[in-house]
């Protein structure tokens, strides 16, 4: 699946968190599990059908805007969640296919569904180019339709006009 999507789901993602932070803003294990459950989340999605609409170089620049853009809206109390969720949504692709090929480990995998045996299986698999995209705006529609269901959290998460001026 795109990076880019992958982040977007980890933004997203981070609204599902917000209250384990307002309970325990300064615990870490307010975040591992929204870092686990994103790195889990990937896995999912790297296995249903996907496929790769743009070229990976903006692929990657826009994973990398998706925060830019957003850290400057977000309330500080909230930012560390939003990150986190993010970074576990992109870690796999970050150390499989990103630190190990910077190595020169090559095809060395330590998350299964990154292994060159998967990807080929699931590849046979998923001939249907339409069926591919089709999930693809799936999970960028569930993005969108998790930022409805949770808006008053996200109304919450987003720094006020008093906050921008002070």
């Amino acid at each position: 699946m795109m990076v880019s999507i992958h982040a977007a789901v980890g933004i997203s993602t981070s609204l599902l968190f917000y209250k384990k932070v307002n309970a325990a803003p300064y615990k870490v294990k307010s975040y591992v599990f929204p870092f686990f459950s994103n790195v889990v989340l990937h896995g999912v999605m790297d296995i249903i059908p996907h496929s790769h609409l743009i070229p990976s170089i903006p692929d990657m620049l826009i994973a990398l805007l998706i925060p830019a853009l957003l850290i400057p809206f977000i309330k500080r109390k909230y930012l560390i969640l939003v990150l986190t969720c993010y970074l576990g949504s992109i870690f796999p692709d970050l150390i499989d296919l990103g630190v190990f090929r910077l190595l020169g480990l090559g095809t060395f995998r330590i998350f299964p569904w990154h292994l060159v045996e998967v990807y080929f299986f699931l590849d046979a698999i998923y001939t249907n180019h339409f069926v591919n995209v089709l999930f693809d705006i799936m999970a960028a529609t569930a993005c969108f339709a998790l930022v409805f269901w949770k808006r008053k959290g996200l109304q919450l998460m987003l720094r006020t006009k008093q906050e921008y001026s002070g």
